[in-house]
C-alpha cells in the first residue's frame, strides 16, 4: 500500500470514529416529510387549557398538516395514566408538558428521552436540563395578593414577616396543598427560622382551598383580604376589572417551573420534536405570554414589567423539595392542622 493511500485510509478512520464519538447531533434533526406522514401529535399536559389552547391553535396554523391531539389533567392523574400505559406497553403520547417533579420522575424510569431543541439557545442554563431531557416553558411563581377594597397598597404586607400581624388574623388564605411553597420557604430561612416563621402563621387561622384560581376568585370576591396566589393569574383578572393585587417585594417569591419533553418512545418523534420547537420559538413563547403565562425565553418581553426577574427575588423550587414532597406534605399538615 503506498503513503497516499494509507494516509487517506487513515483520515477516512477518523473521520468515521470521530463522528461515532461526537455528540449525536444529527439526531437532534427535525425532518418535515416525516412529520407530515405521521400526520399527528400526542400532546399531553397538567398546564391549563386557558394557556394550552392558543399554543396548539398557533402550531396547528403554521402546521396545518400535523393534527395535535390534546389531552389534559391535573398533574397526578396524568402520570398514574402515562405510567399504567408503560405497563401496558401502550406508548401513546410524544410530548409531555407538566411540572418538574412529574417529569423527573418520568427521565428516571427511561419514559422521557433527550432532545436538545435548537430554541434552547434563547434561554438559559436555568431553566433547561444538561443532559436534554427537558426545557422549561412556562413559570408559576408563588406571591401574596390582597383584595384592594379591604386593603390599600399602603397598608398590605411588603414581605412575608408582616403577613404574622395580628390583624390579618382569619383574613388569610392559601392552598391546602400549598406543599411547594412552604418546602422552599423552609429552604430558604433554613429549617431553623422557616418552621418558627410557618408555625406563627399557622395560628393566625389560615382559610384552606384547593386551587391558586379558586383563591383568586375568592380572594376578588371579597371572601378573604390576603392570599398565596400566581401573579398571572391576578394580572388576567386585574384586566376584567377584579378588585385584586399581588406583591411584588417578597423575599423570596418561590419560582417553580413548567418543562417540556419528548417521550423515549414517541410514537411519532418528528411531530413531536416540531411542537417542541414551535412551543420554545419565540413565536410560540409569545402566545402563551399574551394568554397571560410568565415564560423563560430571554429574546420575549415579560407580561408586564412588574414581571422583570432583575426586579424580583425569585427562588427556584429545587429538586431537593421535590424528592422530600411526601415529607414536606406531612410537615405541612402538622403544622397547619389539615386534613
Amino acid at each position: 500500500m503506498n503513503l497516499s493511500k494509507a494516509c487517506s485510509l487513515a483520515l477516512i478512520a477518523v473521520v468515521v470514529v470521530g463522528h461515532w464519538n461526537a455528540p449525536n447531533t444529527r439526531a437532534q434533526d427535525v425532518d418535515p416529510a416525516k412529520a407530515k406522514a405521521e400526520g399527528t401529535v400526542v400532546f399531553y399536559t397538567s398546564a391549563g387549557l386557558t394557556e394550552m389552547k392558543p399554543l396548539v391553535d398557533g402550531f396547528s396554523r403554521k402546521f396545518p398538516f400535523i393534527k395535535v391531539d390534546l389531552y389534559r389533567s391535573i398533574s397526578e392523574k396524568l402520570l398514574n395514566k402515562i405510567l399504567t400505559e408503560e405497563r401496558a406497553q401502550t406508548h401513546r403520547f410524544d410530548v409531555l408538558l407538566t411540572n418538574t417533579l412529574e417529569l423527573d420522575e418520568l427521565v428516571a424510569r427511561g419514559i422521557i428521552g433527550r432532545y436538545k431543541s435548537p430554541e434552547r439557545n434563547a434561554y438559559s442554563e436555568k431553566d433547561m436540563d444538561k443532559d436534554g431531557y427537558w426545557t422549561n416553558v412556562q413559570s408559576s411563581y408563588y406571591v401574596l395578593g390582597y383584595n384592594t377594597k379591604l386593603v390599600t397598597g399602603a397598608s398590605a404586607p411588603k414581605d412575608w414577616p408582616d403577613l404574622l400581624n395580628p390583624k390579618w388574623q382569619q383574613k388569610f388564605a392559601m392552598d391546602r396543598e400549598e406543599y411547594n411553597w412552604y418546602g422552599a420557604m423552609l429552604e430558604y430561612l433554613g429549617q431553623e427560622v422557616g418552621k418558627k416563621f410557618t408555625g406563627r402563621l399557622a395560628t393566625l387561622d389560615p382559610t384552606f382551598h384547593k386551587g391558586h384560581t379558586l383563591i383568586a376568585q375568592l380572594l376578588a370576591a371579597g371572601e378573604f383580604s390576603l392570599a398565596i396566589v400566581y401573579p398571572h393569574r391576578i394580572e388576567s383578572m386585574k384586566k376584567q376589572g377584579a378588585p385584586v393585587e399581588w406583591v411584588p417585594t417578597t423575599r423570596p417569591i418561590v419560582a417553580e417551573m413548567g418543562p417540556i419533553g419528548i417521550a423515549s418512545k414517541a410514537p411519532n418523534p418528528n411531530s413531536a420534536k416540531m411542537l417542541i420547537n414551535f412551543i420554545l420559538s419565540r413565536e410560540g413563547q409569545q402566545l402563551l405570554r399574551d394568554a397571560g403565562r410568565i415564560v423563560p425565553r430571554r429574546d420575549v418581553a415579560p407580561l408586564t414589567p412588574a414581571f422583570d426577574p432583575r426586579n424580583l427575588n425569585l427562588f427556584p423550587l429545587s429538586g431537593t423539595v421535590l424528592r422530600r414532597r411526601n415529607d414536606i406534605a406531612r410537615e405541612f399538615k402538622e403544622t397547619f392542622k389539615t386534613q
